[in-house]
């Protein structure tokens, strides 16, 4: 391997880890935002007897778990780069220059599009978008990275550290959700 070619792997490979370390971060301050909403709405609503608040943190642990994927799909992009690069640096073999960092864009080439219009033409959100003269290369990014979303979303529910937090959040409202149902019911036998 050329010797500017590793070198310039070497940078590229610290500047991946420096970016993968801040979208750990990320998603770290992701679920402590998330446990402290849910933590204050779930103890002022089981305080207060407010099964309403309740219901509300339903659509919280949804938003913030959407929320983290979006953070993943861009996340699992840099390490399947990270962990390329450390292959090559491994095997020490030749490297094609030609290869791109990994961004969305390179997802979203005009001629991935053309390839596609079959698949997009059955699409529901497509044809929606299609139908409000939306731009047609927008229309068909938009149900592409939906996909992405969807994907990401459907493997992340296997990695217990990604659905842990939310699938607990959820166990957890649900058994406040019956706490106060009985504690309402036990209130209206003993008056």
């Amino acid at each position: 391997m050329d010797e500017d070619i590793k070198k310039a792997l070497w940078e590229e490979l610290k500047i991946l880890q420096t970016i993968i370390a801040k979208f750990d971060g990320f998603s770290f301050q992701i679920k402590n935002w998330f446990l402290l909403i849910f933590a204050a709405i779930t103890g002022y609503a089981v305080v207060n007897n407010d099964t309403i608040l309740l219901w509300v943190n339903f659509g919280i642990i949804i938003t913030f778990y959407i929320y983290e994927i979006t953070y993943r799909i861009k996340h699992v992009a840099f390490l399947e780069r990270s962990r390329e690069i450390q292959k090559w640096l491994r095997e020490k073999n030749d490297v094609k220059n030609d290869i791109e960092t990994p961004y969305l864009e390179k997802y979203l080439d005009k001629d991935i599009f053309l390839n596609l219009t079959n698949m997009y033409d059955k699409n529901w959100i497509y044809r929606i978008q299609k139908n409000i003269h939306m731009e047609e290369i927008r229309s068909k990014r938009n149900v592409l990275e939906l996909n992405m979303l969807l994907n990401e979303a459907k493997w992340s529910l296997f990695q217990s550290r990604i659905s842990f937090p939310y699938i607990a959040a959820v166990v957890i409202n649900v058994i406040a959700m019956i706490a106060l149902d009985i504690r309402i019911i036990l209130k209206i036998i003993t008056n």
